[in-house]
C-alpha cells in the first residue's frame, strides 16, 4: 500500500509511469488506510487518471489491496468498477500479506476469485497477483514490517 499521496500521474506533472494504488473506492476508508489520501480525493484521482489516458493513449493500472473484510465484498468490486469503467484501464488485486503487528488479515482465495469475477463481468481487465514466500513470512511487505514494527 502507497504511503505518498495517491496520485495519476499526468504528463504534464512529469511523474513516471501509469501504475498507482488505490486503497479502496469509498473515501472515508480510503482516507483511513491511505492518510495522505485526504489531500487527493478519489473522484479527483479519476479525473486526472482519465486526463492521462486522454493524453497519453496507454493504459492505466491500479493496484487494489485486498483487505479480508475491509474492502474485499462484492459490492465493494462492483462500486469500483463503476468508478473506473469506461477508459482504458487494468485493476492488479493483491491479496493482503498478514504481518503479526497488524489487525489486516488476508482474504480468502474465494474472496479474491468472487472480487475478481465481478470486476471481469463488469468489463473491468483484472489479474491477481500471488504471493510466494508466504508461508515464511517472506512475502511482500512481510519482511519490511517484522524490520520496522
Amino acid at each position: 500500500m502507497s504511503t505518498g499521496t495517491p496520485r495519476c500521474d499526468t504528463p504534464e506533472r512529469g511523474l513516471g509511469g501509469p501504475e498507482k494504488s488505490t486503497a479502496k473506492s469509498r473515501e472515508i476508508t480510503r482516507e483511513q488506510l491511505v492518510p495522505s489520501a485526504k489531500h487527493y480525493p478519489f473522484n479527483e484521482l479519476l479525473s486526472d487518471c482519465r486526463n492521462y489516458v486522454k493524453t497519453t493513449g496507454r493504459r492505466l493500472s491500479f493496484e487494489y489491496i485486498l483487505l479480508a473484510g475491509v474492502n474485499d465484498s462484492i459490492e465493494e468490486a462492483q462500486e469500483l468498477a463503476k468508478k473506473i469503467k469506461g477508459f482504458q484501464c487494468h485493476v492488479n488485486l493483491i491479496p493482503y500479506n498478514p504481518v503479526q503487528e497488524a489487525i489486516y488479515r488476508r482474504p480468502s482465495p474465494n474472496s479474491v476469485k468472487i472480487f475478481s469475477d465481478a470486476l471481469d463481468k463488469m468489463g473491468i481487465a483484472v489479474s491477481i497477483r500471488y504471493s510466494r514466500g508466504l508461508d515464511a513470512d517472506a512475502a511482500c511487505g512481510q519482511l519490511r514490517a517484522s524490520r520496522v514494527l
